[in-house]
Order: C-alpha cells, then structure tokens, then sequence
C-alpha cells in the first residue's frame, strides 16, 4: 500500500505516519518543515523498516506542488491512499484578524488541498480502490466564537468528500 500524507512533520500527520509505518505502508511524506519530515523518516525506517521517501512542499505553491509531483512522477509512484492532514488555524475574533492571515487559511486548507487531492487521484493505482482522507479540526464542525475562521473555512471538506472520482 503506497500513502501520501500531507502535513507530515508534526502533529496528526506524524501520528498517521507512526501507524501507517506500523502497518507496513510504503510511504511519500510531504511537508514545510524539512527538519521535521527528515526527523520522521528516520524514525520510521529504524523503528518499522518503513520504506519512506520525503519532499519538502509549499502546498499553497503550485510550483513547490509541480516538483512534488515532477518527483512523484519521475519515479512513477502510484498511490493507494492520500491523507490530507496539512492545515492551520489563526484563532481569535474574525474582524481582528489579519486579512492575509484569512487568505493563508484558504489558501492551505481549500485551495492546496483541492490542488493535491485532484493531483493524486491522477496518480492512483489504477483498477484498485483509492481512499481520500480529509483531516480537519472538530471546530469545525462546532462553530464557537475565536474560532469562527476555521469553522467557516473548513465545511468545503463535507461537500467535496462526496464528490466521486468517475
């Protein structure tokens, strides 16, 4: 089973890692933080015999997103599974937000993962089931007052989960 995970380094992704890695997954991790994925990759091939290949990516960037996919292609990867766990969040008041910071939050949570979700299921195995994972905040789903932002900007995940691949 080959997975790509977005937002590998830290958190939920480097916990998805960990038991993807347990379960004997080849893996293709992605994140901004090189230190991090490098971190990660070296704990899962020591602890699991995982083998793992690593790309530091911009997701917002579509040219950092092209060279992901120039290597994913060059080595002609074909995926299994994509957990798409890259994400974040600005807390506090809408209106006392930086307005770039709300563009960051589209940005990284809609728009990349629109643009490495469509990306992917390009690069499936073919004939076989292919599964799409979106990882987000249960503030999302609970709307209370600091973190109106994510709430508001992650209910494009319920929409687009149902849309089939045919």
């Amino acid at each position: 089973m080959n997975v790509l995970i977005t937002g590998a380094a830290g958190g939920l992704g480097r916990a998805f890692a960990n038991e993807c890695g347990r379960r004997g997954y080849n893996l293709f991790l992605t994140d901004v933080n090189e230190e991090g994925l490098t971190c990660i990759k070296q704990g899962l091939e020591r602890r699991f015999g995982s083998v793992v290949a690593t790309a530091t990516c911009d997701l917002t960037e579509a040219d950092s997103v092209d060279s992901l996919l120039s290597i994913i292609d060059k080595y002609k990867i074909r995926f299994d599974m994509l957990l798409n766990v890259a994400g974040l969040d600005f807390e506090g008041e809408f209106m006392k937000r930086d307005r770039e910071d709300l563009v960051k939050i589209v940005l990284l949570n809609n728009a990349a993962t629109l643009r490495i979700t469509h990306a992917v299921i390009k690069r499936r195995k073919p004939g076989r089931p292919f599964t799409v994972v979106f990882v987000s905040s249960l503030a999302s789903m609970f709307p209370h007052a600091l973190k109106s932002n994510i709430c508001c900007f992650q209910e494009i995940y319920f929409g687009f989960g149902c849309i089939s691949a045919s």
